[in-house]
């Protein structure tokens, strides 16, 4: 994660979260339930909200997109359709604990929707980018990581020449971007890419630009 995502400087006070001598399942429940009361009931948590602490620290969002599946590539409509797993990763200043309290957990798998998410979408996806992902978890980790995963088919427009067919090259990118906020909101640090067995063709390749 980026440097402005870290540090005592940008995070808040950590939650306090004590197992009291509850251990195993016993304790992931403890936690499970202090979080539904800490964000749910008492309200000290907004979902919608960039979890930092000054509006003008920036959020830094890690993304892994792993390619499972080439579905299809429609040069003439100019689209790609590929079957992806796609990671958000990045700091929240507010969810962060002391693990020695909380039976050493320090990875927490929460419901879909507890907790603030990134509006990071793929902007040139056609059809609605969230519509064709389902979210498969959430986790937390007791340093204030927070990870979405989600899988899905996704289509993207591409601008394909193919004058020179059989002799061209084509190329058709997946631009990330927050559909509300500016690089200066949030930012997006890194993209790791990933492509399975699966996705194995003869005629297109995956590669990061």
């Amino acid at each position: 994660m980026g440097s402005s995502s870290s540090g005592s400087s940008t995070m808040g006070g950590g939650l306090d979260m004590d197992c009291a001598g509850r251990v195993g399942y016993a304790c992931q429940l403890y936690i499970q339930q202090f979080l539904n009361t800490y964000i749910n009931e008492n309200q000290s948590y907004h979902r919608v909200l960039r979890p930092v602490l000054k509006e003008n620290i920036v959020l830094d969002v890690d993304i892994v997109v792993t390619f499972v599946e080439l579905v299809d590539i429609d040069t003439k409509r100019g689209t790609m359709t590929v079957y992806v797993f796609i990671d958000y990763l990045w700091r929240d200043a507010f969810l962060h604990w002391d693990a020695s309290r909380t039976d050493d957990d320090s990875f927490h798998v929460v419901p879909n929707g507890l907790i603030y998410v990134p509006d990071v979408i793929a902007y040139n996806t056609i059809g609605g980018y969230a519509s064709g992902l389902d979210a498969v978890a959430q986790f937390l980790s007791s340093d204030g990581t927070a990870w979405w995963s989600a899988r899905g088919i996704v289509t993207t427009s591409c601008l394909f020449d193919v004058t020179a067919f059989p002799f061209d090259s084509q190329h058709c990118d997946m631009d990330f971007s927050s559909w509300i906020f500016s690089e200066r909101r949030i930012n997006i640090s890194e993209v790791h890419i990933d492509v399975l067995p699966s996705f194995d063709n003869l005629a297109w390749e995956v590669s990061e630009s």
